[in-house]
């Protein structure tokens, strides 16, 4: 009975007692470890499938000219791809992700460029139109809305709408009554236009005198 219940049998219950609670926390909180890797990897596997659904409802949007639905979906696939990274490491989905991202914000981006050069077409045909309607006014401001419109996806500027400006604007400088010294911008450009002027005037007095009126006109 001595030894049975001696204090070093004792004292090696205790420690096997303690041994045995300590292993059970370290077991208890490893399955909470597990379960809360699985719980992230869950999420992290939903945001990633949240994100392809994205990408494919964006290139949708693309192919049907959907501008701002595009936009907002590839910003939510990528959102998305970055919250389950945050989540859950993965160097494969990463690369692949990146370069996902990369391809579909280069097709928005050529979508965003044809809708800006339609645009700007439109706007140039406007103010054609208001040109030839001795509109100047009008046309300027439209040539510029096309000037803001074309710089939203363009660094070079377009040469079409910049001629025309030019123009546009020699013309408000004449009806004004506008008088240009030679160093001023505009000089060679409306003085090429008046000696143009001049010759199809001198060439209509010609023609009227010789009698063809339809080509005087």
């Amino acid at each position: 009975d001595y030894v049975l219940n001696g204090p070093a049998v004792r004292n090696e219950q205790s420690r096997l007692a303690t041994l045995n609670e300590r292993t059970d926390t370290l077991l208890a909180t490893a399955s909470e470890g597990v379960a809360v890797s699985r719980n992230l990897i869950a999420q992290s596997e939903a945001l990633v499938n949240e994100a392809n659904q994205r990408i494919a409802d964006t290139r949708a949007a693309i192919a049907a000219f959907q501008v701002n639905p595009a936009r907002n979906n590839y910003a939510a696939a990528r959102d998305a791809f970055l919250e389950a990274l945050a989540l859950r490491e993965d160097p494969a989905l990463r690369e692949n992700s990146d370069e996902l991202i990369r391809a579909v914000g280069a097709e928005l981006q050529e979508l965003e460029n044809v809708i800006v050069v339609r645009r700007v077409r439109e706007l140039i045909t406007a103010a054609e139109e208001l040109y030839g309607q001795d509109e100047y006014v009008a046309a300027r401001d439209t040539l510029l809305t096309a000037q803001e419109t074309w710089e939203q996806t363009n660094v070079e500027p377009n040469t079409e709408v910049d001629r025309l400006l030019r123009l546009v604007t020699a013309a408000l400088s004449l009806e004004e009554g506008r008088v240009l010294t030679a160093t001023d911008p505009l000089y060679p450009v409306l003085g090429n236009y008046l000696s143009i002027a001049r010759e199809d005037f001198n060439q209509g007095v010609r023609l009227y005198e010789a009698g063809s009126t339809d080509r005087a006109n």
